[in-house]
């Protein structure tokens, strides 16, 4: 009998233990979820100082975007300048031109040589990740991609912050990944981890596939997910989903639009439609912009600016600029 009771009290012990463990597990959890999802009921204000807090860090922060020299430059005028709109004053604008021939062979020999290799924008990527500092946080972009916001800007270099990458969520099979349309990432986490294996291809993955193989815990964060296309969308994120992506898609999270991604941009009709769609949101931004700004700022810099050119371009005609 009191053998028996041993039993019994072991067993209550043994079942209060891990019911307490499960608990503890499930609150680690919640408590990781929390931490990372928590930016997407940040206010404006929360935003402000989180930002603050990566300025006065010893990171340098980048935007980056890489492409060949063969790319025509219209397509993107509108793009680039959206950029240049949104982007706050304490990060630097990278645009980094390739050689293609160089790279499509190299890209031939990798491919050829290994069952993972890059393509010629794998290769880009690792050259942009030795050229930056490695204590960088870099948020890449696609030459047909955008931020709608400086919000977009700033969580994505908040997240990278805390998590090690951050950006838009894509699908290849049933792996969830972090597309390199629009990935934020901490330059020397991501060297330290994977080397350049995060920019190669391979059976199970597109190229920044292996991040969330490693690290799957970075698919918690609240990423932008695809909200709506412009034409019908043809790719999923998942099998059990419908499609959701294609081309023209805006990404975001709450239904708040946070990015935009065209898709097929080395075609030349897709190209001439992405100018257009840039151009509408430029506008769009730039004039919500200007709302914002009092009317009499406004008259007060153009007086300024007329004063002041009329009298320099005066002295440069009669070369008297140093008179």
């Amino acid at each position: 009998m009191q053998f028996l009771n041993s039993y019994r009290i072991s067993y209550i012990r043994i079942f209060i233990n891990n019911k307490l463990v499960i608990l503890i597990c499930r609150f680690i959890m919640n408590f990781r979820l929390i931490f990372t999802l928590s930016f997407s009921n940040f206010s404006k204000e929360d935003i402000q100082k989180k930002w603050l807090e990566i300025t006065l860090s010893s990171y340098n922060l980048v935007i980056a975007t890489v492409i060949t020299r063969n790319f025509s430059g219209w397509p993107f005028y509108f793009r680039d300048k959206i950029i240049h709109n949104l982007v706050p004053p304490e990060v630097k604008v990278l645009k980094i031109e390739f050689d293609y021939k160089l790279l499509s062979e190299m890209e031939k020999k990798s491919l050829n040589r290994e069952k993972s290799g890059r393509t010629v924008h794998g290769i880009m990527c690792t050259e942009l990740q030795n050229i930056i500092p490695e204590k960088s946080l870099c948020l890449l972009i696609d030459i047909d991609a955008y931020p709608l916001n400086k919000e977009a800007i700033m969580i994505s270099f908040i997240a990278a912050k805390e998590n090690g990458v951050f950006g838009n969520i894509q699908g290849y099979g049933d792996h969830l990944y972090i597309g390199p349309s629009f990935m934020c990432f901490d330059n020397e986490k991501v060297k330290n981890i994977f080397g350049d294996k995060v920019w190669r291809i391979n059976e199970r993955s597109d190229m920044g596939g292996e991040i969330t193989w490693i690290l799957p815990e970075v698919l918690d964060q609240d990423l932008f997910r695809p909200l709506k296309t412009i034409f019908k969308p043809f790719w999923r994120l998942d099998k059990l989903e419908k499609p959701s992506i294609g081309i023209g898609t805006t990404f975001g999270y709450k239904n708040k639009p946070m990015t935009y991604h065209h898709f097929y941009s080395r075609v030349w009709i897709s190209k001439v439609h992405f100018f257009f769609v840039s151009f509408i949101a430029y506008l769009k931004i730039k004039f919500k912009y200007i709302n914002r700004i009092k009317i009499l700022d406004i008259l007060k810099k153009m007086n300024f600016t007329i004063r002041h050119e009329t009298k320099y371009g005066i002295k440069y005609i009669r070369n008297k600029l140093y008179e």
